[in-house]
This record gives structure tokens, sequence and C-alpha cells, in this order.
């Protein structure tokens, strides 16, 4: 009878420890399901914060680094000078620009020869993705040095011509290729200019001609951004 006991406890022992061992593996499976879970929510996680960063970066490359253009005019040539610009951009909606033009430029009876400087500053109105590109206005002052000539009968008569000035352009540029752009312009401007006389040409008239008083100032450049 002992014996039927004993060997009866035996195997209840062994049933409980077969129980306890599936609770085991089950709790165990359990956990490392949990463990799973939790890894592919932070995975998740990170995967979000790194497609946004990625995002982020995607935006900021959209916007191309080519903050300079080089630019010339090309009506310029028509009235016998030569000008070009150089267009630093501060954001994508301001911009710097300083112009140089050299003119050699005469009509009947006159001549102008010498330099000019224009410094300038842009507003875009649309530009949002790319520097130096859109509608824009654009305030300028400007400085011109020229030898003014006046053929009087045989003679040729010159006095030196500064002017001091300034306006309002409005234009617009746009990139072909995101490199090459073209820039069209127009506005108003005013030059006051000064001459100075050698002795004995108080009486002679000089005529600033299209360099002073009100002018239109009008382009239309072509260029490069870099």
């Amino acid at each position: 009878m002992r014996r039927y006991l004993l060997v009866a406890g035996l195997v209840v022992c062994l049933i409980n420890k077969g129980f306890a061992q599936e609770d085991n593996e089950l709790f165990q499976d359990n956990d490392e399901e949990i463990e799973a879970l939790e890894e592919e929510d932070v995975e998740e996680l990170e995967d979000e914060e790194i497609e946004e960063l990625d995002e982020e970066e995607r935006q900021a490359l959209e916007i191309p680094e080519r903050r300079n253009t080089v630019k010339f005019n090309t009506l310029s040539p028509f009235v016998s000078s030569i000008s070009g610009f150089y267009e630093r951009g501060i954001t994508t909606n301001m911009s710097a620009q300083i112009g140089l033009f050299y003119t050699g430029y005469s009509l009947t009876g006159s001549s102008w020869r010498g330099y000019g400087i224009t410094p300038e500053f842009r507003y875009y109105l649309t530009s949002e993705e790319t520097y130096n590109e859109g509608l824009y206005v654009a305030p300028f002052f400007r400085y011109q040095q020229l030898e003014v000539t006046r053929h009087i009968q045989e003679a040729n008569i010159s006095s030196l011509m500064n002017t001091f000035g300034g306006g309002v352009v409005g234009g617009y540029q746009f990139k072909i290729a995101d490199r090459f752009a073209l820039d069209a312009f127009l506005g108003p401007a005013i030059d006051i200019g000064t001459f100075r006389y050698e002795e004995g040409m108080e009486n002679v008239e000089f005529d600033g001609g299209p360099f002073s008083g009100f002018n239109l100032r009008v382009g239309l450049s072509v260029g490069y951004s870099f």
C-alpha cells in the first residue's frame, strides 16, 4: 500500500512539475513577445524621428546654395556701353547687388565717356525656395563720373561731370536649368550732376545728356548662378 502511495505521489509531483514548466515557458514567451513589441515601438518611433529629420534635411537641400549670380546687360551695347552685375542672396527673399558700367556714348555735338557704380537692394515677392529668383522690387543708388566733351566747330572742349542719384526698379528674374539667369527690369531714376570747369571755360554750357536728370533705367540681363 505504501508503495502505491509513493508511486502516486511521484506521479503527482511529475505532473505538477510539467505544468509548472509549461507555465514558465508560457510566461517566458509572453515576456519575449512584450519585449519584441516594445522594441518595435521604439524602432517605429526612431524611424519616425529619422523620417522627420530626413524630411527637414530634404527641405533644406531643396534650396540650392547658389546665392551668387553674375550677369551682363544685353541692352548696354546698343548705347555704346558695357555693364555687369554681381548679386548675392541674403535670404530667399532678399539680396544685395552691385553693378558697374563703362560707357563711350555720343550724340551729335557731344560725347560722354566714363564709368558708374550702382549698389542695389532687392526684395523678392515670390521667391520661397531658391535664391535670387522671382518677382522683385529694388531701390538703388548710383554714382557716375564722366568726361563730357562738346564738339564746337573744330575744337573739342571737355569737362568732368560727377552725378549722384538713385531710383527704384521692378523686375522678374528666373533661372533656367537652375544655373542660368534671365533678369528683366524697368524703373524711374534721377541723377543730379555737377561739372568741374577749367579756367576760361565758365561760359561753355555742358549737357549731362541721358546721364543726368530724370531718366528710365531698363535692362535685360543674362547670367550664371553658382
